[in-house]
């Protein structure tokens, strides 16, 4: 997949239409609802678990921030790896360079 196919940004959270039922995420000059941040229940063991207001947030938060976080690593990765041919030395261990890989390759649905 390429990097074109998520919805076209910026993407910021857009606290002041939480309407108590979660925080939603706006994209783009139209400001596009991508989601929203509930509070879900979760049912396990006989019991049950809430994310938190603060967990909420904090989600909506790093759901706002991945596509610029992604073009982010996108990036470095990139200067790593020239800056790593040129000098030829490496800058990065292989294990911290291959997770980056495997982060880049969730974010576009290569891999769950």
């Amino acid at each position: 997949m390429s990097d074109n196919k998520w919805t076209p940004g910026p993407w910021r959270v857009c606290p002041e239409l939480d309407a108590g039922d979660g925080r939603p995420v706006h994209a783009g000059e139209h400001d596009l609802s991508i989601c929203r941040c509930a509070t879900p229940h979760i049912y396990h063991n006989g019991g049950v678990d809430k994310v938190t207001p603060a967990q909420r947030e904090a989600n909506a938060f790093l759901i706002a921030a991945a596509k610029d976080l992604y073009v982010a690593l996108r990036d470095l990765l990139s200067e790593v790896e020239l800056l790593s041919e040129v000098e030829d030395k490496d800058y990065v261990d292989d294990k911290t360079m291959q997770n980056a890989d495997l982060a880049l390759a969730k974010a576009r649905g290569e891999r769950r």
